[in-house]
């Protein structure tokens, strides 16, 4: 669905489907409703947590829904009662980032979202190959070993996190983790200091996979995966252990691929890293619906943080007028580039 609608909005020879269809289906009837509005939160159900909204619209010529409103998303209402109900302590630290991971020898570098390895992203296992891979499972990573499944550097991540940290924060107030410290030990190691707790805002700029078979094995990955680093962890940040992780922030940031995904829990929203790290004590978690581009990610990050800390916008204004920036642009307006980014609260 993901990618048709990617096709229908971006193909004015297919202005009817299925974007236009969706939009016919699910905000068309709500027009009336939604006059003199200028914000929508939306509780997805089903597979429609995967739908890029802000990429919807009436017909090849009309706007798109983000330009005509604020779209924010939540996983389900009582995760939405549960943040509206804590404060936060004040913090001095601004941002911690994470970026420029080890997970090959060597330079061997890609951008980002390309997966190495047996199966490329998106192709089924078969019944064979995933047996072999459960019967593996004694971490995550005999999972992901099972399927051939390998990690490339991402040398535009570091560049990002870099950038972000200078360009917007002047390097003040800030932490920066890069190669070997860019690892699933570091992160629970501050957690259990207390020390992600003094940040408002953690930018991991890394690999994100989503396993449709397993959604509980859907991670955040780091350099351990490289199989450089001594010590028990896998380098596999998954969901269970993102929601027992100990923060306080405004923002979460998943800049990352396919970390918006998860498992769909009738009567209960989507179970997957978003969930779990509102749970965990953040705020806002942000995440992508699809593989994302490194040069693409980079600006859109920047911009996002810059309005959000000089401009002193929300982070919902500042997504969605990035993404009106983009659209406006000749290099990123397909909705490639800007639907992917989606805002939890």
């Amino acid at each position: 669905m993901r990618q048709a609608v990617l096709r229908s909005v971006d193909d004015p020879a297919t202005p009817a489907e299925p974007a236009a269809a969706l939009y016919a289906a699910l905000i068309a009837p709500l027009e009336q409703r939604l006059a003199g509005i200028d914000r929508i939160i939306i509780v997805p159900d089903g597979p429609l947590a995967f739908l890029p909204f802000d990429a919807l619209r009436q017909n090849s010529g009309a706007p798109y829904l983000c330009q005509r409103f604020t779209v924010t998303l939540s996983p389900s209402i009582s995760v939405s009662l549960m943040v509206r109900s804590r404060t936060h302590p004040a913090r001095d630290g601004e941002m911690i980032a994470f970026g420029g991971a080890l997970y090959a020898p060597g330079n061997r570098g890609v951008d980002r979202g390309q997966l190495k390895g047996k199966h490329e992203r998106g192709l089924t296992v078969t019944a064979k190959e995933e047996a072999a891979a459960q019967s593996s499972v004694g971490q995550l990573a005999g999972f992901y070993d099972a399927l051939g499944y390998t990690w490339d550097n991402l040398p535009g991540t570091l560049e990002e996190v870099t950038r972000i940290i200078g360009e917007v924060y002047g390097n003040k107030g800030v932490r920066l983790l890069t190669g070997p410290e860019v690892s699933e030990r570091s992160v629970k190691e501050l957690s259990r200091q207390a020390k992600l707790k003094k940040y408002k805002v953690i930018h991991f700029a890394c690999h994100g996979y989503y396993e449709q078979s397993y959604p509980s094995f859907s991670s955040i990955v780091f350099s351990e995966v490289s199989k450089s680093l001594a010590g028990p962890e896998d380098g596999y940040l998954n969901v269970e252990e993102a929601a027992l992780l100990s923060l306080e922030s405004d923002l979460v940031n998943l800049s990352a691929c396919e970390t918006g995904l998860g498992k769909l829990v009738q009567g209960d929203g989507v179970v997957g890293l978003t969930r779990a790290l509102m749970v965990a004590g953040s705020d806002r978690v942000g995440v992508t619906l699809w593989t994302v581009a490194d040069d693409a990610t980079c600006r859109f990050m920047i911009a996002v943080y810059a309005r959000a800390v000089r401009e002193k916008k929300t982070y919902a204004e500042a997504y969605r007028e990035t993404k009106l920036e983009f659209i406006q642009s000749k290099e990123y307006a397909s909705p490639y580039f800007w639907s992917p980014f989606i805002l939890y609260q």
